[in-house]
């Protein structure tokens, strides 16, 4: 099935004069059909955009959640690391790597809403 506006090439309809000045019918209905169409057409372009503006909003959101889980296992690694460094640190070292995971979802979590509303 295609998406595309097929142009309207006539027939079906009967030619009628118009009397006294007035457009007949053909024409009346020919500028009807025309319009329609151009609506069409305006509509088509538009659904077009949005599907597109849709699909780098995607984009956009997978790259943030992405990036910022990276930066989570990479906190997370390196706290790890630490931890078994100076043992005696854990309970700190846990709180502030919590800290700043809890940052990364925040400023996510902010940024998801912009890309959002845009």
């Amino acid at each position: 099935m295609s998406n595309q506006v097929q142009s309207y090439g006539g027939g079906g309809v009967l030619p009628l004069a118009g009397a006294g000045g007035l457009p007949s019918p053909l024409s009346q209905t020919g500028r009807a059909i025309g319009r329609v169409q151009n609506q069409g057409l305006v509509r088509a372009a538009a659904i077009d955009v949005e599907t597109t503006l849709s699909r780098v909003k995607l984009s956009g959101a997978t790259s943030l959640a992405r990036t910022a889980q990276s930066e989570v296992a990479m906190l997370t690694a390196v706290e790890a690391e630490l931890i078994k460094a100076v043992p005696l640190a854990g309970n700190r070292l846990e709180f502030l790597g919590n800290m700043a995971s809890i940052q990364v979802a925040e400023m996510l979590a902010d940024d998801l809403t912009k890309l959002r509303r845009m």
